[in-house]
């Protein structure tokens, strides 16, 4: 073969193993800025005071939290009945809702809302679910998981209810990602 040939074949070669490393720098690229994205999305989140009184609502069964807005709503003793009655759809409490329910529902719409959120961004492809799983899992499953026994059942399907009464469809599809099918069964 004529230098001419090895010439091309080489510059071939070379061309081809440039654009391969710079895709996959490129890819290296766009998982870190996933990734960056994913974790502002979770900071900002957290620095929601209250998505994080959802999260401790959802941790304990009983605790002192500060509701916040108002002062009488400060360190407040919350126990899983208290949730139950207050999370009902309202449909089901005709004699409406108390100012402490009041509150804890806008607590729950607020994690609720959030959790809409990262659902957009799945759907729309920006990031994938396993991002956010690290993240939500262990209040993925104490909302989704019957066998997770960190609640009552009926307190889970009350959230189930109240998901599925407020057509929150997209938090179900974000808990089906998990495996989890919140669908109330009494709907």
């Amino acid at each position: 073969m004529s230098t001419e040939i090895w010439l091309q074949i080489l510059t071939l070669i070379g061309g081809s193993v440039a654009f391969i490393i710079g895709l996959t720098q490129y890819r290296v690229a766009q998982n870190w800025k996933k990734a960056e994205f994913v974790a502002s999305e979770i900071k900002e989140a957290f620095a929601e005071p209250s998505f994080v009184t959802a999260t401790i609502l959802l941790d304990w069964n009983q605790t002192l939290v500060d509701l916040g807005k108002v002062d009488h709503l400060k360190n407040v003793d919350v126990n899983d009945a208290m949730l139950q009655a207050a999370w009902r759809p309202h449909t089901e409490r005709p004699g409406g809702f108390s100012d402490l329910e009041v509150r804890l529902r806008d607590i729950l719409d607020v994690f609720l809302t959030r959790i809409q959120r990262f659902e957009h961004f799945i759907e729309i492809g920006l990031v994938k679910s396993k991002d956010f799983y690290p993240f939500l899992r262990y209040w993925i499953k104490i909302v989704g998981d019957p066998k997770a026994g960190r609640k009552s059942t009926e307190l889970q399907a009350t959230i189930w209810r109240y998901i599925a009464f407020y057509e929150l469809d997209d938090v179900q599809r974000f808990f089906k990602r998990y495996g989890y099918d919140i669908t109330p069964k009494d709907l």
